[in-house]
């Protein structure tokens, strides 16, 4: 269940207690180690949402899991979290986190998706132009391989998209084929 009143209150809370605390850093990367293994690990998601599983087997549990991983405060964090019986939230709070310290720090996350994994040349040109088109210096691009693509690449940045792929130009071919006026009335004579 999503609850983005939760998530957002708890995400933000845990950025300023841990900006106040000078250990922002470690907590960010021990928020992308938690939305990883959320992410991965169906079972660890339905052990969280469980109302059978008591507290203490949940705490017990994730600091077994969690304590030599992540900083005091992340697992001070997780505790409050599992007795105020928010655990369930953990992975969207996890993410919420993550893209509240993106736009604390004015970071542009961007996604690029192709048929075959990057090359270093390639990445550059790809985040060289995101740079221009957002204008920003700070962009934190996601590699993403999908053999479906066939060619040419799908660039998500921020909430638009843009397709590049040679499915995509073969579908508006297509599609101007039908439209086209003159091979319409040819055929229908």
């Amino acid at each position: 269940m999503k609850n983005p009143r939760i998530t957002h209150r708890y995400a933000k809370s845990l950025i300023d207690l841990a900006a106040e605390m000078n250990c922002l850093g470690e907590v960010v990367e021990d928020m992308k180690m938690v939305s990883g293994i959320m992410g991965e690990s169906r079972d660890m998601r339905i052990f969280l949402k469980s109302p059978i599983i008591k507290e203490y087997k949940k705490t017990s549990v994730i600091h077994s899991l969690f304590e030599n991983r992540v900083s005091k405060l992340t697992l001070a964090f997780f505790d409050i979290l599992i007795k105020k019986r928010r655990e369930e939230f953990l992975p969207q709070i996890a993410e919420e986190f993550h893209a509240q310290y993106n736009e604390k720090k004015h970071i542009m996350t961007a996604e690029v998706k192709t048929a075959i994994p990057l090359d270093d040349e390639l990445r550059q040109k790809i985040t060289g132009l995101i740079r221009a088109a957002a204008g920003t210096s700070q962009i934190e691009l996601t590699e993403k391989t999908d053999p479906k693509i066939i060619g040419g690449f799908l660039l998500k940045i921020g909430d638009k998209l843009y397709d590049g792929t040679i499915i995509f130009k073969l579908n508006q071919l297509k599609r101007q084929f039908r439209e086209n006026p003159y091979i319409g009335e040819y055929l229908l004579n």
